[in-house]
C-alpha cells in the first residue's frame, strides 16, 4: 500500500481516501480514491504502477474521467473532480471505515 500511495503522491493525485473494505468483500481489501487533474496525469501513475508489475488490469470510461486499477488487493480509482463528485463513491460506501490520506 505504501508504495502505491507513494506514486499517488508524486503524481500530484489530490483528495486520497482509503475505504476499508476486508469486512465486507472477499475479492479486495481497499478501495483507494484520488483525485486527478488531467488523463495524462492518471496514466502517469499506471505507467509508474506498472513498473511495480502489481496491476491486473486497468479499464476507464471513454473520457478518461474515471481510472480504474486493479492491483489485486487494493482497487485504485482515479477520477477527475467531476466525475468523482458524479459517482461519490464515499459516500456510497459511508458506512465503512474511510481514512484521509495526506501526502508528505
Amino acid at each position: 500500500m505504501n508504495k502505491i500511495l507513494d506514486i499517488l503522491c508524486e503524481k500530484k493525485i489530490e483528495h486520497i481516501k482509503i475505504i476499508d473494505m476486508k469486512n465486507i468483500q472477499v475479492l479486495f481489501d481497499y478501495f483507494v480514491i484520488g483525485t486527478s487533474s488531467s488523463l495524462n496525469q492518471s496514466l502517469a501513475c499506471v505507467d509508474e504502477l506498472e513498473k511495480l508489475s502489481i496491476i491486473n488490469h486497468v479499464e476507464s470510461d471513454e473520457k478518461g474521467d474515471w481510472i480504474l486499477i486493479d492491483c489485486g488487493l487494493i482497487i485504485i480509482h482515479l477520477f477527475s473532480e467531476s466525475k468523482r463528485k458524479e459517482i461519490d463513491l464515499e459516500y456510497l460506501w459511508k458506512d465503512m471505515p474511510i481514512d484521509t490520506f495526506e501526502c508528505k
